[in-house]
Order: structure tokens, then sequence, then C-alpha cells
């Protein structure tokens, strides 16, 4: 018997974390090593701050951005600093308050911790004086159903020449966590064929950065998504929201944006470009008349850095699409 399923992200009214990423950047000067942690969090409540430990034994609370993306959907982005004073292998650590509640293969979720981990090498070697950790090409929520089979692709991209670059599917840090089952296979990064239950799922990931032999660092992602029906019928439902596509990316002197979605034709949305700090560099109406058409945007001028792509509608409904610029 084939199995189908109908899929949704979580939108229940509650508090917690829904998901959650980190990237990691060492640069070198005279005075010390610095690091510039970007943290990325999609939860059911606005999070103004967060804490963030440097594995030196300090810690600082930072300031994010807050976007409402959905019914009790909340996307939040912090950027933090921090110097050492010498070289070595820096752990970093994001731990905050409950995931959301009710996630199947979790012990009482919503008084779970959510904590995220990354390291990275500080070095004054030529090959390791700039280390930047692998990129997340994917967004948090950027989930596929087909045939039965539920994936959820990394896309790790590596930009300081990475001998080789590891994906490794993770246990979520909390009690009683376990991977659940599959009808047919359940691996990395992430392919679950045929779930052989419905319910709230949580999963995590690992991407492993190896230089010269090295290990130059390494940073953590955990999502959750929930399978609402499991159907044994001749036809696949599947659950596909309004999305747009943004390539090249990373980009440097332009990009192109794609509209293929649900979106009402002949509306107008406005397109917007903010990096993590929330200062806006893009915002123009946007009046879409056919699906598959889109828009070139020069970014020449923009400092290099992380930035968010965010398309809303009238209804005051966002999309958002992460950007990197070099």
């Amino acid at each position: 018997m084939i199995f189908f399923l109908t899929l949704s992200i979580n939108c229940c009214l509650a508090q917690g974390i829904i998901a959650g990423d980190v990237i990691l950047s060492m640069s070198s000067a005279s005075t010390g090593k610095y690091l510039q942690a970007y943290v990325t969090t999609l939860t059911k409540d606005i999070r103004p701050t967060i804490i963030m430990e440097w594995g030196d034994g300090t810690s600082d609370t930072i300031s994010g951005e807050n976007l409402h993306v959905g019914p009790f959907t909340f996307l939040n982005y912090y950027l933090g600093y921090h110097s050492y004073q010498d070289t070595g292998f820096y752990s970093f650590t994001y731990s905050d308050s409950s995931w959301i509640s009710d996630i199947f293969n979790m012990e009482d979720s919503d008084q779970q911790p959510f904590i995220l981990k990354a390291g990275i090498l500080g070095s004054y070697h030529p090959s390791f004086s700039e280390n930047i950790s692998p990129f997340w090409g994917s967004q948090l929520d950027d989930i596929h159903v087909n045939n039965g089979v539920i994936t959820h692709n990394l896309l790790i991209t590596d930009f300081d020449g990475a001998d080789s670059i590891v994906e490794k599917l993770i246990p979520v840090p909390a009690t009683g966590y376990f991977l659940p089952d599959a009808t047919d296979s359940l691996a990395c990064c992430l392919t679950w064929e045929k779930p052989t239950a419905p319910g709230k799922y949580a999963f995590g990931f690992e991407a492993e950065e190896w230089g010269y032999g090295i290990k130059k660092g390494y940073v953590q992602r955990f999502i959750t998504f929930q399978i609402d029906t499991i159907l044994s019928n001749a036809e696949e439902i599947t659950n596909h929201d309004s999305k747009f596509f943004i390539y090249p990316n990373p980009a440097s002197s332009y990009f192109n944006v794609l509209f293929n979605g649900s979106y009402v034709l002949n509306s107008n949305y406005q397109m917007e470009i903010s990096d993590v700090y929330g200062r806006i560099y893009f915002s123009k109406p946007v009046e879409i008349f056919q699906f598959g058409v889109g828009l070139t945007i020069n970014v020449a001028s923009y400092p290099s850095g992380i930035y968010y792509v965010i398309l809303k509608s009238k209804s005051g409904k966002c999309w958002v699409e992460k950007l990197l610029i070099k």
C-alpha cells in the first residue's frame, strides 16, 4: 500500500520555538580574533532578545529583529559580535526557553529548553585567517512532500574553499528525543520516506567543515513540522504555501526574483530588502500579473553580509527568503 499525506508548518496558538539555525564567521586582526554569529529562529511569540554564549565563559544579551510572517508565527534574526585574545577552537551556544508543545518524538517538549550549538576555529594561519562556517541556503520552513516522501534540503554553501562539508542528521538535545519510524527509510538531509503516523516532529542537522585535514567548524539547525493526515488513496494531497525564489544566491552585483506560487494575480505587493539590523535597503511596490515572471535587483553597492528579501501582501502576510551578498 502506498501512503500519501498532507503536511503543514505548525501554526497553532501557543508559545515556543519552532525552528532555528546559526551561522558563524571568524576574522583576524592584530589585536585578536573576531566572531560574528547569526542566529535565525521561527517562534510562536515575539522574542526581542536572546542570550549568546561565546565559549570563553562570557555571554551577551543580543537584540534582534522580529517579523510577523504568519498566524502566531514570527521570524527572528539576531547578529552578535565577540572578540577573542587567543587562537583556538571556540564553541558557541544559543539556549532559550521551550520548544513548541506536543512534539511527538520528544518528552514534554514545551518544558524542554531549545539549545543550538556551533563551533569555529580561530587561527592566524593564512589558510584559516578568514573562517566562514557553512551557510544554510534553505529556509527553516522549506519542507516539501512528493508521493509520500518528505524532504528538507539544506542547500549548504561553502564560501572559503573547504576540502569537505559533512552533513549529518543529529539527535535534538532534549530528554526522551528519538528519531521517528518510517515505512521505508529516514536519511539525511532530510529524506523521510512514508512516515508511519501523523503528528508534530522535530529533526536536527549539523554541517561540519574540514580543510587541510583540520576541523574548521560546525553549525546546527533544528526544525519542526506537522504531518496532519496520512491517507491511503490514489491521489497525493499537498499543502504548498505561496513562495518566491531568488537567484543567484549568494549574489555579488545583482539577483533575480521569480514569483511562482498561489499569489493573487493583478494584486499589489510590497518587496523589501533588509539587513540583520532591520535597516531597509530596498522597498518597492510589486504587481504580479503572471506566475513565473519576476524582477532583477541591483545590489552592487550593498555591503557584504546576510540580508532578508521580504514580500508583503496588503493583508499583512509575509514571505521571506535569506540572501547572502559577497
